[in-house]
């Protein structure tokens, strides 16, 4: 039975960028020296990423509030 190697989406942007790159790490197992960059550029990435997630949290506020807004002032126009 042949074991079947997944291939990341990862490796698909790496392999588009730079055929080379993927050649050296996926072929020769050579892995990058420059490894503070990368650190910084994950880094980078999870901080958007906590951004993005509460930028969507806070627009969900944000239109919980309208309409709660909304059904306050209906009510008072009511009573």
């Amino acid at each position: 039975m042949s074991q079947r190697r997944i291939v990341r989406a990862s490796e698909l942007a790496e392999y588009g960028f730079c055929k080379r790159s993927w050649w050296f790490s996926n072929v020769r197992g050579e892995r990058s020296q420059n490894t503070h960059q990368l650190k910084r550029g994950t880094h980078a990435h999870e901080q958007h990423a906590w951004q993005i997630v509460f930028g969507h949290w806070f627009g969900v506020l944000g239109y919980a509030v309208v309409i709660l807004a909304f059904l306050w002032l209906v009510l008072r126009l009511v009573f």
